[in-house]
């Protein structure tokens, strides 16, 4: 079970994940227990970018500029 910081860290992920590279948590095929597991110990935006870099995500903001 997962406590309310816990939640809070997760819902902050999947946003996080949503602006900077439009796919949610649950995309990146961790649940939340394995996402905190793998990543729990970091600031969020810092394991945010830490996934990203690992599967070479491009940001959104790099794809859509016009």
């Amino acid at each position: 079970m997962l406590d309310a910081i816990q939640q809070q860290y997760l819902n902050l992920a999947d946003v996080l994940l949503q602006q900077r590279y439009a796919i949610t948590l649950k995309d990146t095929g961790y649940d939340g227990l394995e996402w905190l597991a793998r990543f729990g110990d970091q600031p969020v935006e810092d394991a945010v970018t830490e996934y990203a870099a690992k599967y070479d995500l491009i940001p959104t903001s790099t794809v859509c500029q016009y």
